[in-house]
């Protein structure tokens, strides 16, 4: 099971998208640009709220750009919901990792990024919820 820290931060914003939209946060993390909330699938909407202003909302009260990624019991789901705008042709399981293969060399450059630093946030948020799982990407 992965060790996960959750400090004032963490607990603090949980709270308040749970006491603003009334929408159950599975999980909320940084990566120090952004927070990430997890919630339920179908939860999306109700916790950005008509045009936006919910999202909006929190965002003002906590002083913090949030970033909402959809939770689905399928791990292949889950992690094109977390790269989502990217949108990636093929994800698939093999041993104790999931591969991301995409044969747009943009696609494999945004997930790899500066310092790889969307495919580390890919696997922090898939290990969180499929321990022992790992994410790579490969060309298509």
């Amino acid at each position: 099971m992965t060790k996960v820290t959750l400090d004032l931060d963490t607990f603090g914003l949980t709270s308040l998208v749970e006491k603003i939209t009334g929408v159950e946060v599975k999980d909320c993390f940084t990566d120090g640009e952004f927070w990430y909330v997890v919630v339920p699938s179908g939860e999306v909407g109700r916790l950005i709220g008509k045009q936006g202003m919910l999202i909006r909302k929190i965002e003002q009260q906590a002083k913090k750009y949030l970033r909402i990624i959809e939770f689905h019991e399928d791990p292949l789901i889950f992690i094109k919901n977390i790269v989502y705008p990217l949108k990636i042709s093929q994800v698939y399981a093999q041993e104790k990792k999931f591969v991301i293969v995409d044969k747009d060399r943009r696609v494999r450059a945004q997930l790899l990024g500066h310092q790889g630093k969307l495919l580390s946030l890919v696997n922090r948020a898939v290990q969180r919820f499929f321990p022992g799982m790992e994410v790579k990407v490969e060309n298509g």
